[in-house]
């Protein structure tokens, strides 16, 4: 058992968790993209924020990027090194 099922004499909800080093891939909203640009950018699960989005790492410019609208691939690690 963990602490909240003590407390609260219920299991928690952890369906929201994912594979931490998962590939995910960022939807990039239609005015921040030009008609031909990709609809979406791969990136790197590497935590959570606190207001229920995602952290993501763009490994391309090496920056944190937090964003709601992720799809994450958890059966895909990506390649650290590339």
């Amino acid at each position: 058992m963990v602490p909240e099922e003590v407390w609260t004499k219920r299991k928690p909800h952890v369906k929201h968790l994912k594979v931490f080093g998962s590939l995910c891939f960022r939807h990039i909203p239609y005015k921040k993209r030009k008609k031909l640009d990709d609809k979406n950018e791969s990136m790197i699960l590497v935590g959570y924020h606190s207001v229920g989005s995602y952290r993501l790492y763009n490994h391309v410019n090496q920056k944190i990027i937090i964003s709601k609208d992720v799809f994450v691939d958890e059966k895909r690690n990506c390649d650290w090194k590339a």
